[in-house]
């Protein structure tokens, strides 16, 4: 089964257009690593050889994301920039799934919790150090758990950078456990952008696009029905529903609110078109929504939302969600099918003002339901 996604309507690359011709799945969408030279981040146009003239044209091109920029910190990160401001970065370096960390939004705080990413930081529980910042992986995918990692998913080459768009796209394979057998390949569509455009992130806010393709390697690849997935973030630790004191959890002051007038613990299992969890930080009004696209499978899906700050769309989950049969959720592919997601997260200046998550959601839920384009 083939479930489409959404794009941003822009200029596209000679080299991208290529790629939206030859097809979604199959094998050739490897072939999404090729890369038009002017599509190269400022930051990394230096290492990558380009002349003085497609430096230019690069430099030209990038101005276009008004304010987006990235700069390779390592093979296996990339930081994301406002201007010279950090706003987030991709991260697999060292790890066994990808993330994306920290994550800043109005105010400038931080919306994730450290932990385990940064050890130490007064007022954060140390439970679940699978739960990094915000990431994308099931716990059982032919019977292999990359929720928890006990398997891994790998990064496959480099991140193809498109300032232009304020973009990336990455590609990973999820492995089967203690092993390099390849279960199935990922390739993911990273984008961002203003909630006001053209006004900094920190002060308006701003949105994290999750676009994700995933093609079935093995002869049949099955996402299994299990609460323990899949797309997710752990929240700052005041954006928490309740304390946990025994944790070190003490600043909680967390309300969430779905897209069906449900709050707070209400909101588990339930199935919604967004979930929003809002607080302070510091005095500043912080409001994140999850948004779940009207072409994904099972939408509107199901959410794996805890008081202690877990938040995951899982469409899979109906037997733990729903209390259906076990294996109800269970959804198969076969060989060189695949399977598209698209989720978006909005970072919002406000305090669960519903207005103003109706209206992100609406500005989401319109845009078209294309892989790329």
């Amino acid at each position: 089964m083939r479930v489409k996604l959404l794009g941003v309507r822009t200029w596209i690359p000679r080299g991208l257009m290529t790629l939206l011709m030859l097809g979604a799945c199959g094998p050739t969408a490897s072939s999404l690593a090729v890369q038009d030279p002017v599509s190269v981040a400022v930051d990394v146009n230096a290492r990558s050889g380009l002349k003085p003239a497609l430096l230019e044209k690069a430099n030209e091109v990038a101005s276009e994301a008004r304010g987006w920029n990235f700069h390779v910190v390592q093979p296996g990160q990339v930081e994301v920039r406002w201007e010279t401001q950090p706003i987030t970065g991709y991260r697999i370096h060292e790890l066994k799934k990808p993330v994306l960390y920290p994550v800043l939004g109005p105010g400038g705080h931080s919306l994730t919790r450290n932990y385990p990413l940064v050890v130490g930081t007064a007022g954060e529980a140390t439970d679940h150090p699978h739960h990094k910042s915000i990431w994308l992986a099931h716990g059982n995918v032919n019977g292999h758990s990359y929720w928890d990692e006990k398997a891994i998913i790998r990064a496959v080459g480099e991140p193809q950078l498109l300032p232009d768009e304020a973009a990336m796209i990455v590609q990973h394979e999820w492995l089967a456990t203690d092993s390099t057998d390849v279960v199935a390949r990922e390739e993911t569509r990273l984008s961002f952008g203003c909630l006001q455009v053209g006004t900094s992130p920190l002060e308006a806010g701003w949105w994290l696009q999750y676009q994700v393709r995933v093609t079935a390697v093995a002869e049949t690849v099955t996402f299994g029905d299990t609460k323990e997935g899949f797309f997710a973030m752990r929240t700052h630790p005041n954006l928490q529903l309740t304390n946990d004191p025994g944790a070190g959890v003490t600043t909680a002051n967390g309300r969430a609110l779905n897209s069906e007038g449900l709050t707070d613990k209400a909101l588990w299992g339930q199935k919604a078109q967004w979930v929003a969890y809002g607080g302070k930080i510091s005095e500043q009004s912080i409001t994140i929504v999850m948004m779940d696209h009207p072409t994904n499978l099972r939408h509107p899906t199901t959410w794996h939302a805890r008081d202690y700050g877990l938040v995951a769309a899982n469409p899979f989950g109906l037997h733990d969600f729903q209390k259906l049969p076990a294996g109800t959720g269970d959804f198969a592919l076969s060989q060189g099918e695949c399977l598209e997601f698209c989720y978006r997260i909005a970072f919002l200046p406000t305090l669960l003002d519903e207005k103003a998550i109706r209206a992100a959601y609406r500005d989401f839920e319109a845009v078209s339901p294309k892989w790329q384009k």
